[in-house]
């Protein structure tokens, strides 16, 4: 049987700001080592340890975009959920809502941001969101999309 996510949320933690959540505000990880589109490099024990959270019957709630919501196929051919292209995944030792137990573990894994960045690690001044359906997006280190006026003189 599949873990039911619901709808997913963000939650404000006192240290690391905006946190994904799922239906019973359980945290939500991405992982370093997921750099190759539409794979997860987390399988056998990694997998035990952190479960990737089912595409089944999630949608976005407050303060998520559902637009970046999305999923790959698993090596074992079930559907992992991802955000803004990331596979994600729960952390085994997050036993009670808010926990965010898995934050920083060996360097490699962090707690969702909304944009499928990491929450609570320093951004760039820039960076971008590669967005499934709209492609790349320019934004500042807060997340927030940048926007270009057309009709703006160069230079003047």
């Amino acid at each position: 049987m599949t873990k039911s996510v619901g709808a997913l949320t963000v939650r404000t933690d006192p240290t690391l700001k905006e946190v994904v959540v799922d239906g019973k505000d359980m945290s939500v990880y991405v992982f370093a080592k997921d750099t190759k589109p539409g794979v997860s490099s987390c399988d056998g024990e990694c997998a035990t340890q952190w479960p990737p959270v089912p595409a089944a019957d999630a949608e976005a709630a407050k303060g998520l975009n559902q637009e970046l919501l999305g999923s790959i196929t698993r090596a074992d051919g079930t559907a992992q959920l991802t955000l803004a292209g990331k596979p994600l995944y729960y952390f085994a030792k997050d036993t009670m809502p808010g926990d965010v137990k898995g934050q920083g573990v060996n360097d490699t894994w962090y707690a969702s941001a909304p944009d499928g960045w990491k929450a609570g690690v320093k951004r760039q001044a820039l960076g971008v969101l590669d967005h499934p359906k709209l492609g790349k997006i320019l934004q500042d280190k807060n997340g927030r999309t940048l926007y270009l006026f057309t009709k703006d003189e160069p230079w003047r």
